[in-house]
Formats: structure tokens, C-alpha cells, sequence
């Protein structure tokens, strides 16, 4: 185990330790609420409406697709930070494909291997 995911685990369970120690300092819920789920069409619009919106502006063009590929890399991760920051380059390959209606500009293919991700377990306990 590197320096780094030892650093982040222990982090995590630090985390944990001070949330329930606030919890228990004023009475909070312990117990889990159920979660929202965003499906595959959801996130499609909202990456529609990021790439089409004159209202959303960023200083620079870039951190407009950096935050899509953000939204989708902790979509495929279930937004586990750990997951998140486990990717490395290694599991991405980008491959420019030509245009199927013939046009200039290739189709950009971006594929992700994750291996840390979680798999579904079913219903969690509520």
C-alpha cells in the first residue's frame, strides 16, 4: 500500500470517527436516508445543458469539459471518493475516430477502465 492511499484511508476513517462523535454530541440522525438516484438519461441532460447553455460561463473553455468528464468519471465511480482518486491515465485511451457523415472533424472516444469501482449489491438498509 503506497503513502497515498494509506494518507487517504486514514483520513477517511478520521472523518468518521468526528462524525460520529458530533453526532452523538447533539443527537443527530444516525441512521441512513435513501439516496436519489441519477440515472444515465439525467446525466445526459445535464451534460447537454452544460455543452449548450450561453449561460453558464467559465474563464476558460477547458473547464467546461473538465467538469463534464469530472461529472461522468463520479457518475461510473458512485461519487466514492476514494474511487475518484484512484484514476490514473493509465486507465483512460483516447481514440479519434473518423466521422461517419464524412465531415473533417473525428469523433473523440474516451474509454475508462476503473477498478475500483462498486459493484451493485442491491437495496442498501435504510
Amino acid at each position: 500500500m503506497g503513502y497515498t492511499s494509506r494518507f487517504i484511508e486514514e483520513a477517511f476513517a478520521n472523518n468518521h470517527q468526528v462524525r460520529q462523535r458530533l453526532a452523538i454530541a447533539h443527537n443527530l440522525r444516525k441512521d441512513k436516508k435513501k439516496k436519489a438516484v441519477l440515472h444515465a438519461e439525467d446525466e445526459f441532460e445535464l451534460l447537454k445543458t452544460l455543452y449548450t447553455s450561453t449561460e453558464t460561463t467559465f474563464p476558460y473553455e477547458r473547464y467546461r469539459v473538465q467538469l463534464a468528464l469530472i461529472m461522468q468519471l463520479a457518475g461510473i465511480t458512485g461519487n466514492r471518493p476514494a474511487a475518484l482518486l484512484a484514476v490514473r491515465y493509465r486507465y483512460i485511451k483516447v481514440t479519434l475516430l473518423p466521422d461517419p457523415e464524412g465531415g473533417e472533424q473525428p469523433r473523440v472516444l474516451i474509454e475508462i477502465v476503473f477498478n475500483h469501482t462498486k459493484g451493485y449489491l442491491g437495496e442498501k438498509d435504510a
